[in-house]
């Protein structure tokens, strides 16, 4: 099943070795009982996060997409984040693979974030905007084009479910879980068109350089960097 999602999200991002791009989303809900005057948000499993300078009450809607607190501290805090970080998500077994066109080096199928987020052996970031070179340009350029994919995701399940417009009153965990799962539903009986799939943006995001990466993970990334300006990993339009 990864096998077959990465190779869908790379007919549709041109992402080698992705599984899927993630991110946070804030659904708004009403004032919680005996919340007294303070503002938090509170992730699926209603686990308190501060709200820095929001006025309201949210759960955090984690989301990985196929086809800030920071959010990168409920991810760490959600089951999907402990298995990720823990190596334990079921992903494509090793040895990993090399990339299209290659023999080498062997690199693990990876789920792509923003800069909020903590890199590791499976999930990749932007570089940070200082001293780019021509290189680090591109991927920046490409990971952006695969991670808007779960924003879009995003923005077609609050256009379609009109109940996330305004404070949910209702049962948040249900009335979340219950729009996904039919949200999924629709798309597998009536998929997006064509030019919908490929209408995200272009453009490389101006991110910044999140927590400390490990040399290891580092070189990881450098090496999807240097595959998207190889002969092999090249597209046309990119720069």
């Amino acid at each position: 099943m990864w096998k077959q999602i990465a190779a869908k999200f790379l007919a549709v991002t041109q992402f080698t070795n992705c599984l899927g791009a993630l991110d946070g989303k804030h659904i708004r809900i009403q004032k919680p009982p005996l919340s007294g005057s303070l503002f938090f948000n509170y992730n699926a499993s209603f686990t308190r996060a501060s709200c820095g300078p929001k006025r309201y009450f949210s759960v955090i809607l984690m989301a990985l997409a196929d086809g800030r607190t920071s959010d990168s501290k409920v991810f760490k805090c959600s089951t999907m984040g402990c298995r990720v970080y823990g190596n334990n998500f079921s992903l494509p077994p090793p040895p990993p693979q090399p990339l299209p066109g290659t023999t080498e080096p062997l690199l693990p199928f990876v789920l792509v974030a923003d800069e909020a987020y903590q890199m590791c052996t499976n999930l990749l970031k932007p570089y940070g905007q200082c001293h780019l070179t021509s290189v680090k340009r591109t991927y920046n350029y490409r990971l952006s084009r695969a991670r808007r994919m779960v924003e879009f995701v995003f923005g077609l399940l609050f256009a379609k479910w009109r109940i996330f417009m305004r404070p949910i009153q209702l049962n948040v965990d249900k009335v979340v879980k219950a729009s996904i799962i039919l949200h999924n539903f629709l798309l597998n009986k009536e998929p997006l068109p064509p030019e919908l799939e490929t209408s995200m943006s272009t453009g490389p995001d101006n991110t910044h350089t999140g927590p400390w990466a490990s040399t290891e993970e580092n070189m990881l990334r450098d090496s999807f960097a240097h595959y998207f300006t190889s002969q092999d990993g090249f597209l046309p339009w990119q720069q």
